[in-house]
Parts: structure tokens; sequence; C-alpha cells
């Protein structure tokens, strides 16, 4: 199994202006982080998704997104990981860190907290593989199916699962002159030659449930930490 990427989510009471708490941010975040912290040129009426400030880490594999509304933390990976109870032990803490700093300095409340990981297994039939595997484990709880489906557990948490089939190709390409980029929306697939197949699995874990449940429900250090264990185990289940 190769994890790709972990990716946190944290959604917050709305600040209009984040940039104006980006110095105590720097503060308080973790020093994995390159600082001064990046403010973007938006206006304070633009869409509240979009990015206020990015922020990325010293050795160029992890990044944050902070907007009126939420934090994305995301963490790359471009090496195999062998153990994952230590992976995860490591990026719970810089998480809770990350948490507690926009928790204190925004003085927002936390509405909820979700946490995804993309993972890679090779396979010689991805597609058969799918069926067996996955499609068999759909039951009672099933909520959403299109090769993507979610569950619900404890009452409390979904869990949504992405899953396709992917091939990994390489090639040789000798640009046109005059020609800077390669499309591959139109180059044939003949021109490449496949070196591996495999499956590919988002699982994405977060306590939303909770919150469309109950109006008045937030996100706690507690909870994170059940979501970040959640997915721990079940990436160790993804290993066996």
């Amino acid at each position: 199994m190769k994890i790709k990427n972990i990716i946190a989510t944290l959604y917050f009471e709305k600040e209009i202006a984040p940039r104006n708490f980006i110095e105590r941010l720097e503060n308080v975040f973790p020093d994995r982080f390159n600082k001064p912290f990046n403010v973007q040129p938006i206006p304070n009426d633009a869409p509240s998704m979009i990015p206020r400030i990015t922020i990325n880490s010293q050795n160029g594999l992890e990044n944050i997104l902070i907007s009126q509304i939420n934090m994305q933390y995301t963490i790359n990976f471009n090496e195999e990981i062998d153990d994952v109870n230590q992976l995860i032990s490591e990026y719970k803490e810089v998480i809770l860190s990350i948490f507690n700093g926009i928790k204190e300095t925004l003085n927002k409340e936390a509405y909820y907290f979700g946490i995804s990981s993309v993972i890679e297994n090779d396979s010689e039939n991805p597609i058969n593989d799918i069926k067996e595997k996955y499609l068999k484990s759909l039951d009672e709880n099933t909520c959403e199916l299109n090769i993507r489906y979610g569950k619900k557990e404890e009452d409390k948490y979904y869990i949504n699962y992405l899953i396709n089939n992917s091939t990994e190709v390489t090639g040789n390409f000798t640009l046109p002159e005059g020609e800077h980029e390669i499309n591959l929306e139109i180059i044939s697939t003949s021109k490449f030659e496949e070196v591996r197949h495999f499956i590919q699995k988002t699982i994405d874990i977060n306590d939303k449930l909770s919150f469309n449940k109950n109006d008045n429900y937030r996100t706690s250090k507690e909870e994170i930490c059940n979501i970040i264990d959640k997915l721990k185990n079940k990436l160790l289940e993804e290993g066996e």
C-alpha cells in the first residue's frame, strides 16, 4: 500500500478578515512552516471558501490554506510509509497544534473536522478486485453509491470512500519547435508504455453527521483525535 497524501480540514465560525490575525498565527503555528505566511489579495466580500492565507512547509510537501470559514492542511508523501502508527502519531500532534492555534487566535467556534487520505494498492486486475473487495462490503448503512459510497458510523461520523482503477504510464516526447507544454488530451495512448496497474482509494472521515443532527454541535480536541485514530485504523486495515 502506498499513501499518497493526508488532508485535514476544519470548518469554523466565519471570520471576515483572517489576514488581520496573521502575525499571531505565525507565533503559534508549528516551526515546520515557512514564515512569513502569505496573504492573498482577496477582498472580504469574495466567496468565503477562497483562501485568504497560504502557508508552505520547509520541506515543500505540506501546505495550509485558510479561508473565512475553514482551514485545509495537506500533507504529501514522496516516500513509502513503513510505520502508519508513527506517521499518524506525528501528524496528530501537528493537526492539534494547528487546531488550537486557529481556535485561540481567531476566537471562533470550531464546527466540525474531517480527514482524508488517498492510498494506492498494486493490482493485476484493478476492476475485478474493486468488485470483489469493496462492492461486497455494502450494507444497510450505505448512504451513497456511485463508485463513491458513504457510510454512517456510531451515528456520529460520515466515512466516505472513493475507489477507482488507475494505470501509471511512461513515455518520451519531443516538443515541436515553439511549443512549451505537452497537451496530454490530444496525445494517443499508443505512445505510452504501461508500467503499473493499481487501485486508488480515497478515505474521508468527518463528524459533519453530528453537526447536521445538532446545530449546537461543536467539534473538539477529543473528536479530532477520534477521527484521526479512525483514519489510522482504516490505513492499517488497508495495509494488511
